[in-house]
């Protein structure tokens, strides 16, 4: 079992604002980007803080172009090797945004795809990979296994000490709390794709938002009674006000 600091060695995590990021290895081609997105890049002189693939890539080709003008015809002519498609053109377009003069970007990419034509644009634009430090968000969905496995475990034990410790409830009221939310989380999968797990949401904001479809999936397509609900309620909200307390 690894400590906390043997795992983010490991996986490259960093903390900002008690939230898991993650930095991305641009020299290598990742698999693993779906339900990602990104937070900063630095690629030399110049810095990019955005948390949209599409906006992020139309940003580094304005910022680029501006300086290298003449890769136009470059950018132009460029295909994807994994679709075969072109992302650029002189002409606008459906999804399309323009990035410089006479030149507009395809921006309708998946968050994996978007990462992989992210390198290609910096290599075109001769920017050194491995000089780069990227920063990116991945929802518990993208994350590593073992990763997920640490961090759930970190969060029931830290909720123990919470309950039991600073709120001088019995261990036994703290795993009746677990043991519910357990229960509630087998339905997490089918409310959220990215946030299946609710021991995983590191950002309270979002919490809260998955409490709400969460509760109203009980309500909608499990048909559940109102006091089931209410009683659902009352042990999310203990677990959102632990997150509230820690954060």
């Amino acid at each position: 079992m690894l400590s906390d600091s043997e795992i983010e060695l490991k996986y490259k995590i960093i903390f900002i604002d008690k939230q898991r990021y993650y930095f991305e290895d641009l020299t290598e081609r990742d698999h693993s980007l779906e339900c990602t997105t990104p937070l900063s890049l630095e690629t030399g002189n110049r810095s990019f803080v955005e948390t949209s693939w599409k906006q992020l890539l139309i940003n580094v080709c304005t910022s680029y172009l501006l300086d290298f003008p003449e890769k136009r015809e470059e950018l132009i002519k460029y295909r994807m090797f994994w679709n075969g498609k072109y992302p650029f053109s002189d002409k606008a377009g459906n999804y399309y945004h323009k990035v410089g003069q006479d030149i507009y970007l395809y921006c309708n990419q998946t968050a994996l795809h978007a990462c992989w034509l992210l390198r290609e644009l910096l290599e075109m634009f001769g920017v050194d990979l491995s000089k780069c430090k990227f920063i990116i968000h991945r929802t518990p969905f993208a994350e590593p296994p073992e990763c997920r496995k640490h961090y759930e475990r970190k969060t029931r034990e830290s909720f123990k000490y919470y309950y039991t410790q600073l709120l001088k409830h019995p261990i036994e009221k703290a795993e009746q709390v677990l043991r519910n939310i357990d229960y509630l989380n087998k339905v997490m999968p089918y409310v959220s794709k990215s946030y299946f797990n609710l021991y995983l949401i590191d950002n309270n904001v979002t919490y809260a938002s998955y409490k709400c479809k969460l509760l109203d999936a009980l309500r909608d397509k499990y048909f559940l009674s109102e006091k089931k609900i209410a009683l659902a309620d009352k042990y999310l909200t203990i677990l959102g006000d632990f997150y509230k307390d820690i954060r």
